[in-house]
């Protein structure tokens, strides 16, 4: 009679070419899609493997089974792993590889460590995984199996993947979201998809072609009818982030208008209609003829009135501010001014002239994990206002939300400079606006108007 041990250590040697089998015999895991068996033979059959993909395609989750099935399959192995950040290669996939560690059918032995992360076999017979900056982390690690893999691989440095390199992995697997048309991960799925490197396979994954995207929820969190409309709603189809994060590929260039010119002008030519309560936003400089200070007020539907100059006093704009918030019946939870550098104590010139409890408007404040910062936040803020395929609910069912206007003296002063506003995407996928430092060099003056109309969608609840 075949003891357990006996059996285990059968199956075990009939995976040794079938990482998918693994995943469902020896880690008791649920079967792969078409897509990640797909991953699975590539990393048996060819040297280097290259996965450009959008979300929730279980990308990670088939890294974590492939690690596992690499260092039990080849016994003395190594394995390296590497993300652009530690934080992303814990929560990502180390996460994985412990979940699939602990729930393994058949125990995988050895130990699992936290600090460093790995998982220890014995006698240099180990997966290690870090995030590093330092080229040298990576010296040393040397072995005739060895797979090197890279998570979010469009965020890692050029040198550190590398580096990696150089240790002559005998497999390499490289998987992320196509963020930036540059680096190292783009060099090297260009030169698969053009056939100059024949080692490598490329293998391109939308989020379209997830097996759940006809389901209102994934029970296996992947790509989803409820997630894709989100995304739809948040992004819209053909932004940079929709290339990257849905299609899976890789942009054209690396920067993408915030504002198509053509939904600009549509908010030029836009009848205003008055809705909503009014708010206002105070974008400021210190006068003298150089940048301008702006004060914007806006309803729900549209900028109500604007003025500006590039020679008040901050005491005069303030007090410009208490005349247009008089007028329009601004309240002061309504109003926000720019609180970074000369505006730090603007509140008091705000209570002189009877406007308590405005909001100040911290641009380079953390703005969360969609976006880089508070000013990428509020200026995503204005794109979505402004496009005219983003639906609001409606009494039965999502209607297109009405023009948002802008009256032609503001857009003459404007326009050139929401029509020039960029952004990227960072290593994490994050929304990212041009520095406001470079994109003034480049409009040769400071996008002021452009800046005001951005703040007053900072705080949508208020």
């Amino acid at each position: 009679m075949t003891s357990y041990r006996e059996a285990a250590g059968a199956e075990i040697l009939a995976c040794r070419y079938d990482p998918a089998r693994f995943n469902r015999t020896v880690l008791g895991r649920g079967a792969y899609w078409r897509r990640q068996r797909e991953i699975c033979r590539s990393v048996v059959e060819r040297p280097i493997t290259l996965v450009p993909t959008g979300n929730g395609v279980g990308k990670s989750y088939v890294a974590a089974g492939i690690l596992h099935w690499f260092l039990i399959e080849h016994p003395g192995s190594l394995v390296v792993a590497t993300a652009p950040s530690q934080v992303q290669l814990e929560e990502v996939l180390w996460k994985e590889v412990e979940r699939a560690y602990r729930g393994s059918m058949i125990p995988l032995g050895g130990r699992l460590l936290q600090s460093p992360l790995k998982v220890e076999l014995g006698a240099g017979w180990q997966a290690l995984a870090y995030s590093t900056t330092r080229v040298e982390r990576f010296s040393g690690h040397h072995a005739e199996n060895l797979l090197a893999i890279g998570d979010e691989a469009s965020g890692i440095l050029d040198d550190i993947a590398e580096a990696i390199c150089s240790l002559n992995p005998s497999r390499e697997l490289w998987l992320g979201n196509p963020l930036r048309p540059s680096g190292f991960f783009y060099d090297r799925c260009e030169a698969a998809e053009s056939g100059r490197n024949p080692l490598a396979n490329l293998i391109p994954i939308s989020s379209l072609e997830s097996p759940h995207i006809e389901l209102e929820r994934s029970p296996w969190g992947l790509a989803d009818r409820a997630w894709l409309e989100k995304a739809r709603a948040d992004y819209g189809e053909g932004s940079l982030w929709w290339t990257c994060h849905v299609l899976g590929l890789f942009p054209d260039t690396g920067a993408d208008s915030v504002l198509p010119l053509s939904w600009i002008d549509r908010a030029g030519a836009a009848p205003h209609v008055p809705r909503g309560p009014a708010r206002m936003a105070i974008d400021l400089a210190l006068g003298g003829g150089g940048d301008r200070s702006v004060v914007l007020v806006a309803d729900d539907h549209g900028v109500i009135a604007g003025e500006w100059s590039n020679t008040w006093p901050l005491g005069q704009a303030a007090t410009r501010a208490g005349i247009l918030a008089k007028r329009h019946h601004v309240e002061g939870h309504r109003i926000s001014w720019d609180a970074e550098g000369i505006g730090a104590d603007f509140a008091n010139r705000l209570q002189a002239e009877g406007i308590h409890g405005a909001r100040p408007y911290r641009g380079g404040r953390d703005g969360g994990p969609r976006f880089v910062n508070f000013r990428a936040a509020a200026a995503w803020g204005l794109r979505q206002r402004l496009d005219p395929g983003r639906t609001v609910p409606g009494a039965s069912g999502p209607v297109p939300q009405p023009a948002y206007a802008i009256p032609p003296h503001v857009m003459h002063a404007a326009r050139e400079e929401l029509a020039g506003l960029r952004y990227t995407l960072d290593e994490r996928g994050r929304i990212k606006l041009e520095r406001k430092e470079d994109y003034a060099k480049r409009l040769r003056r400071s996008p002021d108007i452009a800046d005001a109309l951005c703040q007053l969608f900072a705080y949508p609840d208020g």
